[in-house]
């Protein structure tokens, strides 16, 4: 079983989330793309979004799209 040390690669604020899933049977695992994906049986698969990819959306100072 993936530790939920290993699982957060320094995002320590997912860790009791982590911590959570893996308690109540998900399986958790960390994507190619960053991302955290929780897997159950009889349940659909949950992601997270990476850091990357909000750092992405929220975009820099005087940039419209951000």
């Amino acid at each position: 079983m993936p530790k939920a040390h290993n699982l957060c690669r320094g995002y320590q604020r997912l860790r009791p989330l982590i911590e959570l899933a893996l308690r109540e049977g998900w399986n958790v695992s960390r994507t190619e793309g960053g991302y955290l994906m929780l897997i159950k049986a009889d349940w659909p698969p949950i992601f997270t979004g990476s850091a990357l990819a909000q750092l992405h959306r929220i975009g820099t100072p005087g940039d419209r799209n951000g």
